[in-house]
């Protein structure tokens, strides 16, 4: 898993999983339609065009997303003044989406396991 920039953050969805792995929870739904929304994925359906305040990152592939593990839950970080942000399945989100579905998993991080696995952004020159 590479690491997801929102903004001057990156988050570390391989820490995030190990976090979740020694940390079980219980998974929560989330809710598809206004996330995907968020991500753009609403745009021009059935292609859905990306083009929303959020962004899968650089290297998402409808395609491959079409192909993912929907029992898999989704990773949202807890992220203070901007609230809960996908750092793990947005191909899963955008999967969803496509074939109507209403809700997925998903397990939350708290605030405290968020800031452990966010560091700056690296800034492109």
């Amino acid at each position: 898993m590479t690491a997801v920039t929102h903004g001057a953050r990156a988050f570390d969805p391989a820490a995030a999983a190990r976090i979740l792995n020694d940390r079980p929870r219980p998974s929560t739904t989330l809710p598809v339609a206004p996330w995907a929304a968020a991500y753009g994925f609403t745009a021009g359906r059935p292609g859905c065009t990306i083009a929303g305040p959020l962004e899968p990152g650089p290297g998402f592939d409808p395609a491959r997303a079409m192909t993912a593990d929907l029992s898999r839950p989704l990773i949202i970080a807890t992220v203070p003044v901007i609230g809960a942000l996908i750092i793990d399945g947005a191909d899963r989100l955008y999967q969803a989406h496509r074939r109507g579905l209403g809700i997925l998993p998903a397990l939350v991080l708290t605030e405290a396991e968020t800031r452990a696995i966010t560091s700056p952004a690296r800034t492109r020159p």
